[in-house]
């Protein structure tokens, strides 16, 4: 049975290498990858997250607990909050091209089916209106002042 790249999995173990195995007891190399993947990108952050992360990390917005670059089954979430299910993407330019905007749909509905909750806030918004993008970021979580 053929299993698209936006499938669930459902993961029933892990096998060699950090791989997962999906519905079909196949192995999947995945979860040493995407791992990988998230500790690179925690060295590349981008001058927005940068900010952003200076002002979610150690629970200074409201006592909520972030955490960044997180890898979340196939995909790497620039920040999140478990105890909301929250998924704070903070995007470039980049994500205004149309392959790009087709992959961020793909994710998001994925994720949306699995009960994470994403906003997504501008590189420019962080940078220009940090004050605003937190509280916006708050009340996404529920947190009402």
């Amino acid at each position: 049975m053929y299993t698209s790249p936006l499938m669930p999995l459902k993961r029933t173990g892990y096998g060699r290498g950090g791989c997962i195995v999906d519905d079909d007891g196949r192995m999947i190399r995945l979860a040493t990858t995407m791992r990988n993947l998230a500790t690179e990108l925690r060295r590349k952050e981008t001058p927005a997250e940068k900010i952003l992360w200076k002002k979610l990390r150690k629970k200074k917005l409201y006592g909520l607990k972030f955490y960044r670059q997180v890898a979340i089954d196939r995909f790497v979430a620039d920040f999140y909050c478990p105890s909301k299910g929250v998924i704070v993407e903070v995007d470039g330019k980049i994500h205004l091209g149309k392959d790009q905007m087709e992959h961020d749909k793909k994710r998001s509905k994925l994720l949306l089916n699995r009960n994470f909750r994403i906003i997504r806030i501008t590189n420019e918004d962080v940078i220009k209106r940090l004050d605003d993008s937190l509280q916006k970021i708050a009340h996404f979580c529920g947190i009402r002042d």
